[in-house]
């Protein structure tokens, strides 16, 4: 026999006995035959409890736990279809929709479902209140505004029932929430929804508020959670032993970032290889929009690097660079060339000058001397001189340009007279000559004031010489011919005064190796580094050289020329690095900029210029070189990752086998369940969906995941029945609790 309760349209509750599983029609006919006068419809209000008392023989806990869990899952349904009666009941009449409700209940009475228990309230409300749920919210929200001093009842509201103060205020709470809430889904079981509510917030033992409070699979279930549950299941089980690392990675995760990137630095193949089918799903093409915003950013990064859009415009900019480059160097250089070549062109002249006077000057002073000792010898041969037969009888006026005077100018005074003349205009010369040596040496002494002196080969020269006797250089056959070929070029070009002119040491240093290594037969990596080799040894002779004939700006226009050809160089480099990228050499790209491709930098910046960092700028700030750094390493993240995930598609598999398989019912459920079966099997493929959207979703973000890596279930499943049956746990307070509230609701005592 069954203890049944009924409450009537008076108000009044009435029980009786019967057998085990009579229908509500059964009931309420039985009432109605014992008390004629309740002839009006009646309803519901208390739930008898599943411990069912036959005079046959007591129920087995197999029988409980099955007939429990049938009635907690049939309430389930019936609280959802309370819902869905509630959402079309605009479309048609109370009357209708009243059935509608009925004809649902009767269904399930079918399969063995008692809707006169308590689970099966309890399954119904909790459906109906997750549906509603922020009813409860609202109301509590309302009451707090409306009056701060009322905040317990408010919790109690908001929480239907399961907080907010003792057990008085946790009833009230409860009712009124269940109250709104049945209210919004059917307003007939307003008074229903009040019983059930005050029964849980009043009673709220530890397992019941596990149940109602959000723990359980039901709850997970009514609240649509089992999604989330089971992606964060499914997250924690690919995270394996490196859940900790991978929480933390999450957490730490920069804004953009996906959870897959999030956690690129731990090695979990399985986790990437998620990442990688979460990308697959791209819902909303979500990961292909954000994969086209990073590849056009970084796209966007190479150009402004390669300084344009296409490697024609980037070979335009260059050109537009070195010509720019070549204005203001130009210039530059043909100055310093030209001041080292004045000393050159000049002071050879001079310096001739400089001897020739000096040498006539000295010959003219010669001259004086020896004239006038012929004048000295003149006078005193003058005073013993008397005619002879071998002396002219006369002297010739014309020869000495005068008039013969007797007596004054005998032949030794005119000898004398004309050896003064001599020695003077000799004297003269030997100032004129004196002073055009002086003048000249002082142009020399001008043009070394001036820093300026004739540009000659021979201490190169000498300097390469010494260096051919280098045992290092002589033993080396090829860069030994080399260097007395360039010997040779500097003798070549010296004049007979042996200065060389800036433009031939010009052209030495710029074609010269070349020119000198032309024969060379080693390969052509080989001829770069001997060139460099070359290189090293004779432009720092030729640069001294200039600047000591005066090219003070040599090394000045050397830097500026290397240092806008540097640049030149980089975009070069730039747009080297961004074919590599663009034709999806993504590996070369990041062995380019991580250091391990020197012979590509060398190729553009010259032999033994290899370090890309360095090249590209270094380590200042905003430089090439960090730029190409954080595009490499996202690169090399990517790639990273993407080996992972393929690495690890065969475990993920595995995990992903075990989440496939549609929800088990419990053997020990009815066999009539066929139809709840089959809807909880399709309910567990909408699951399997939202589970994939739901890892979708926080694989979209580190943030996210870590969130849902903290979602736990809450509780399992079959323990949550087990609990929910187990009437040392919970059976009695709502045996007790559920008839007493219903009571007192009913006649309005609470």
């Amino acid at each position: 026999m069954a203890t049944y309760e009924i409450a009537a349209p008076d108000g009044k509750v009435y029980r009786i006995d019967g057998p085990a599983g009579a229908t509500q029609e059964q009931v309420k006919a039985e009432v109605i035959r014992q008390n004629p006068q309740l002839a009006a419809p009646t309803r519901v209000v208390a739930r008898v409890p599943e411990t069912v008392v036959t005079a046959d023989r007591e129920t087995t806990l197999g029988e409980d736990i099955s007939q429990g869990a049938l009635n907690v899952l049939g309430g389930a349904v019936r609280g959802a279809g309370s819902i869905g009666a509630t959402l079309i009941r605009p479309f048609e009449s109370s009357e209708a929709n009243r059935v509608r409700r009925e004809q649902m209940t009767e269904a399930l009475q079918q399969f063995g479902v008692q809707p006169e228990s308590t689970l099966f309230g309890a399954g119904k409300f909790g459906t109906e209140v997750a549906g509603t749920l922020p009813v409860g919210g609202l109301i509590g929200r309302g009451l707090m505004a409306a009056a701060p001093s009322a905040a317990p009842l408010a919790t109690a509201i908001s929480t239907s029932g399961f907080g907010g103060g003792g057990m008085l205020t946790r009833a009230t709470g409860g009712a009124i929430s269940g109250a709104a809430s049945a209210a919004v889904v059917n307003p007939e079981d307003t008074q229903t929804g009040a019983t059930v509510g005050a029964v849980i917030g009043a009673a709220a033992p530890p397992a019941l508020k596990a149940f109602a409070g959000g723990g359980g699979w039901l709850y997970d279930a009514v609240t649509q959670r089992l999604g989330s549950v089971k992606a964060a299941r499914i997250a924690r089980d690919v995270a394996g032993g490196d859940l900790s690392a991978i929480k933390i990675a999450m957490t730490a995760a920069k804004q953009g970032d996906t959870a897959g990137q999030a956690a690129a630095g731990i090695p979990n193949a399985t986790w990437q290889a998620m990442d990688k089918l979460m990308q697959g799903q791209n819902t909303g093409s979500w990961w292909t929009k954000r994969s086209a915003a990073i590849e056009a950013e970084t796209n966007d990064a190479l150009d402004r690097l390669a300084g344009g859009a296409t490697a024609t415009e980037s070979r335009a900019v260059q050109d537009q660079t070195k010509k720019a480059l070549d204005t203001i160097t130009t210039p530059m250089r043909e100055t310093s060339l030209e001041r080292a070549g004045i000393a050159g062109a000049v002071q050879p002249g001079l310096e001739q000058t400089v001897a020739a006077a000096e040498k006539g000057a000295a010959t003219k002073v010669e001259d004086v001397r020896r004239f006038t000792a012929v004048i000295d010898r003149a006078d005193d041969w003058a005073k013993t001189w008397a005619p002879s037969s071998r002396a002219p009888k006369t002297v010739s006026a014309v020869d000495f340009g005068q008039v013969q005077v007797p007596a004054r100018y005998t032949y030794p005074a005119q000898l004398a007279g004309k050896a003064e003349k001599v020695a003077t205009g000799a004297a003269e010369e030997s100032l004129r000559l004196g002073a055009l040596a002086r003048d000249a040496q002082a142009s020399i002494d001008f043009l070394k004031a001036q820093g300026l002196q004739p540009l000659k080969p021979d201490s190169i020269v000498a300097s390469l010489k010494a260096r051919l006797a280098d045992p290092d250089i002589a033993t080396n056959t090829d860069a030994a011919r080399a260097l007395t070929r360039l010997t040779d070029m500097f003798a070549d070009w010296t004049n007979k005064f042996g200065v060389i002119t800036p433009q031939a040491i010009y052209a030495i240093r710029k074609n010269g190796v070349t020119s000198a290594l032309a024969d060379f037969q080693g390969s052509e990596d080989a001829k770069q580094k001997l060139a460099q080799k070359v290189l090293l040894q004779v432009r720092p002779l030729i640069d001294d050289a200039i600047e000591q004939a005066g090219g003070t700006g040599w090394r000045n226009y050397l830097k500026t020329f290397e240092q806008g050809m540097h640049g030149i160089e980089q975009k070069r480099m730039a747009d080297y690095a961004r074919e590599l990228y663009q034709k999806g050499d993504k590996q070369g790209f990041v062995d380019l900029v991580k250091g391990n491709d020197p012979k590509a930098v060398e190729n553009i910046f010259g032999f033994g210029r290899y370090d890309f960092t360095r090249e590209m700028g270094g380590q200042r700030p905003k430089s090439a070189a960090l730029e190409f750094m954080r595009l490499a390493d996202t690169a090399a993240r990517d790639l990273r990752t993407s080996d992972l995930a393929n690495q690890g598609k065969k475990e993920l598999y595995s995990i992903l086998g075990k989440y496939t398989t549609p929800l088990n019912i419990p053997n020990f459920l009815n066999a009539k369940l066929t139809i709840v079966t089959k809807g909880l099997k399709e309910f567990e493929g909408r699951i399997s969906k939202k589970a994939m959207a739901t890892l979708e979703k926080s694989m979209q973000d580190g943030a996210t995941m870590a969130q849902l890596l903290e979602t736990l279930p809450t509780s399992e499943r079959n323990l949550i029945l087990k609990t929910m049956m187990d009437s040392s746990n919970w059976n009695p307070i709502i045996q007790r609790g559920a008839a007493q509230a219903a009571t007192q609701m009913a006649v309005g005592q609470q």
